[in-house]
């Protein structure tokens, strides 16, 4: 038989003391339990927010990229319609040709004061509304360019007979489809001054 000499006092505190720790543990555990949620929730909302600022910074990176995509299409196209339209204007007529058969054709005594086409300047074929640049460049229509289909050539001679040698002489080299003389008058330079041996002509030629 054992006999317990430790005061009831002392028993009963340490007993106290003992459920106090329990307590304290389990009220620790829990704790630490209820903040485990909670601390999850913190950092992974930290971790949405870092995504979205990389999120946010990736768009704007891209959204200068497409701005500096359209700006370089955009010129690419432009340089490809100047280059089909020097090469559209390389096919046309040899003007160093065409004026060596006018000097040619031109008798002694006349001479031109100026030659102009028409259309004078050429321009870019039925106009169509801007569509977008294809992804391919097989894909583009090529560029048509308005061609000047006539040559109006203005000058001087002496007689008036003089003009109409010029036509026969352009009708004979067989260069144009049609030659025409438009007018033949008196230069009015010579009119004012009295002169009669000074005529102004107009011929036109067409292809």
């Amino acid at each position: 038989m054992m006999i317990n000499l430790i005061p009831a006092e002392i028993v009963h505190a340490a007993a106290r003391r003992v459920r106090l720790l329990r307590w304290s543990l389990c009220v620790s555990l829990s704790g630490l339990l209820a903040m485990l949620p909670y601390t999850l929730t913190l950092s992974r909302k930290a971790e949405a927010a870092d995504l979205r600022r990389q999120i946010d910074q990736f768009e704007q990176e891209s959204g200068g990229l497409r701005t500096q995509l359209r700006g370089a299409t955009a010129r690419t196209a432009a340089l490809l319609s100047e280059l089909e339209r020097s090469n559209a204007l390389r096919t046309k007529r040899a003007w160093s040709g065409m004026f060596a058969l006018l000097a040619a054709a031109l008798p002694a005594d006349c001479w031109l004061h100026a030659v102009a086409t028409d259309p004078e300047a050429p321009g870019v074929g039925s106009a169509r509304p801007p569509v977008a640049v294809p992804a391919t460049a097989a894909a583009r229509e090529p560029v048509t360019i308005e061609a000047p289909r006539k040559l109006r050539l203005l000058g001087y001679s002496t007689s008036d007979s003089q003009p109409l040698i010029f036509v026969s002489n352009l009708r004979e080299s067989q260069a144009f489809a049609k030659v025409a003389l438009q007018r033949a008058q008196r230069a009015p330079a010579a009119q004012a001054e009295g002169q009669e041996s000074l005529y102004q002509f107009e011929i036109v030629c067409e292809w």
